[in-house]
């Protein structure tokens, strides 16, 4: 058993693998992302009506649009979780593999892809086919690449808060630290001036009693 520190376990080398919980959170997902590919697939057209065979009729976009949602979303997830030091690594385990194994794994597919491919060749829609498989993978891309950076964006503003809140923290620690020692300051002259108060009285009986002294003697020697 590996040591608990704030709700997490270090020294534990127990594989994912053996973790009934990553299956259950794949599973999940996986359910999610497929049910989320078959709606998008009523979208895609079987034919464009034109006479003959068209860039049209290769897009097919319930296909194409899960493919380019997948690739951002799992971008910008892995992205996050990478980064994202303040959440418990439990956690991120589970939504990494949940949402992005799981998740997007079921939304993306690449064999139905090759399929609608390999049907448009055989109808001989060629130039199609090539527009459909440039526009996959280069708009996929750029899909993945913009999600890194609004992963990118949105954790840099997190850790400036975090920075600018300890900041804040420290501040106030000094402000603090500040006003007790001024208040040790006043308290240490209150005390000196209550000390010379208390002198005064004294030095006057002392005159008092000196001149008391000198009458004494005087009379005396009258």
């Amino acid at each position: 058993m590996g040591k608990t520190v704030r709700g997490e376990t270090f020294g534990d080398s127990r594989p994912p693998l053996v973790d009934p919980v990553i299956y259950l959170v794949v599973f999940l997902g996986g359910c999610l992302g497929t049910g989320m590919r078959y709606g998008l697939s009523l979208a895609n057209s079987s034919a464009s009506g034109m006479p003959g065979p068209s860039v049209w009729d290769a897009i097919h976009l319930g296909t194409f649009t899960a493919n380019i949602v997948a690739c951002f979303v799992y971008a910008a997830l892995s992205t996050y979780v990478s980064r994202a030091a303040w959440v418990r690594k439990r956690s991120r385990d589970l939504v990494s593999r949940g949402f992005g194994m799981g998740m997007c794994g079921g939304l993306s597919t690449m064999s139905t892809l090759a399929f609608e491919q390999l049907s448009d060749l055989g109808a001989g829609n060629v130039f199609g086919v090539l527009v459909y498989v440039l526009l996959s993978f280069g708009i996929g891309t750029l899909a993945a690449y913009g999600g890194v950076r609004v992963s990118l964006a949105i954790t840099r503003v997190r850790a400036d808060h975090m920075a600018s809140s300890v900041w804040d923290g420290v501040a106030a620690a000094r402000a603090s630290e500040a006003a007790a020692s001024g208040a040790m300051r006043a308290s240490s002259a209150g005390s000196a001036d209550s000390s010379d108060s208390f002198d005064s009285p004294d030095s006057a009986g002392s005159s008092v009693s000196d001149e008391s002294d000198a009458t004494t003697v005087t009379g005396g020697a009258r």
